[in-house]
């Protein structure tokens, strides 16, 4: 094999290699979910969850500063190194935040369980002015 059949096979080996990359870049793309509220917002039904809880949770979490966007898969004690006090306290915080009358808060784990416990707790009825 000449060095110039050698440099075209190994070139065109490149660019083939450069088009799967490029479209294993685009599929990952399409999958990517937003970033920040909007797509935190997504994770939750709207007929199940209160917009304003998922939106509390969310601006609590990024009061902690933590490393990642929150889902609601993260553990909140292992994701967030929050003990169970500290669970409870968040908790209950971001229900009186919502106007929501705090219930039992130790069986919130993860994220997805504080937005639909605090979501599953009644309003506080408010004085009338």
């Amino acid at each position: 094999m000449s060095a110039v059949t050698t440099l075209l096979v190994v070139a065109g080996v490149v660019v083939a290699l450069g088009l799967v990359l490029a479209a294993v870049h685009r599929r990952l793309g399409v999958r990517r979910e937003p970033a920040g509220l909007a797509g935190f917002l997504r994770h939750f039904d709207p007929d199940e969850v209160a917009e304003e809880v998922v939106v509390a949770v969310y601006r609590q979490i990024e009061r902690w500063e933590a490393p990642t966007p929150p889902r609601p898969e993260h553990d909140l004690a292992r994701h967030y190194g929050l003990l169970p006090g500290e669970v409870r306290q968040a908790v209950i915080r971001v229900a009186r935040e919502c106007g929501r009358e705090p219930g039992d808060a130790d069986a919130v784990r993860s994220v997805g369980d504080w937005v639909r416990q605090v979501s599953a707790w009644p309003r506080v009825a408010r004085a009338a002015d």
